[in-house]
């Protein structure tokens, strides 16, 4: 019902949107298209797609809400990780973190001062530097068409390295506050992929060796390819369980595996 709800709500401020945008102009700019259905059409489409996307069809973890639409989630990650990694967190994000005091489940000063300032000059900034400048030159179309493609490639390059580096099947997961001591969970909730692959390791900065890089944050990702093993070793002395996948490939098949099993029932993982 909640799920349904929500679709409504966003049906519901798409038409709200046409409505408005109708009223500015936007026919004259062909937004909407030529006639008010066909725009009508596209903006409650719009406006439940935004919605379900900022809703929990994405389903990572157990300890996460199980609904009807769970089962999408393996469908809807590729959607999630493209569009809203960048879209929600360049209009939507920052602005509710700012004004809630929080990230997530962990506050933060609200910023105030020259801070404020410097961040509200800073998305500016952006929107002149993203669309305004590019639209006067190519136009309107072009520009946005650029941006949307520029985010969901570099969305989904930044999503699934953190996706393979936290959300496979033997990381441990644990709603709220860690049960175990710092390095232990750092440890047991994190996994390195393809260690052996150089290209891939600078490509990513490092993130591969995702361990090494929880428990050693100031050390230059160069050398966590050498840390490494010392690492492992430690771990199994201490009976620590160290979570590796040798290629990128099966990484990404455990996390296939994951999202499908989460969104069918209450998985272990």
């Amino acid at each position: 019902m909640r799920g349904v709800v929500t679709l409504l709500a966003g049906a519901f401020c798409g038409v709200l949107w046409w409505a408005v945008s109708w009223a500015l102009g936007a026919q004259a700019y062909g937004i909407w298209g030529r006639s008010a259905a066909t725009g009508l059409l596209a903006a409650v489409v719009t406006g439940i797609a935004i919605t379900a996307i900022s809703t929990p069809l994405y389903r990572r973890a157990s300890a996460q809400a199980l609904y009807w639409y769970s089962p999408l989630s393996v469908y809807t990650a590729i959607a999630i990780y493209g569009l809203a990694i960048f879209l929600f967190r360049h209009f939507i994000d920052d602005f509710r973190d700012v004004l809630r005091g929080s990230i997530g489940e962990m506050p933060m000063p609200r910023p105030r001062g020259l801070d404020l300032f410097f961040f509200l000059t800073g998305k500016a900034a952006f929107v002149v530097m993203a669309f305004i400048v590019p639209s006067l030159v190519h136009g309107v179309v072009l520009a946005v068409a650029f941006y949307l493609v520029t985010s969901i490639v570099v969305g989904v390059c930044l999503s699934v390295i953190f996706q393979l580096a936290h959300c496979v099947e033997d990381a441990a997961f644990y709603p709220g506050t860690a049960v175990d001591e710092w390095a232990r969970h750092q440890i047991t909730t994190t996994a390195n992929f393809a260690p052996g692959s150089r290209v891939l390791g600078w490509f990513v900065g490092g993130l591969n060796f995702q361990i090494e890089h929880h428990l050693f944050p100031r050390i230059s990702h160069a050398h966590y390819a050498r840390i490494a093993p010392a690492v492992q070793h430690i771990c199994a002395e201490r009976g620590v369980p160290y979570h590796v996948h040798e290629t990128f490939t099966e990484a990404l098949r455990s996390h296939y595996r994951l999202l499908r099993a989460n969104g069918r029932f209450n998985s272990e993982f």
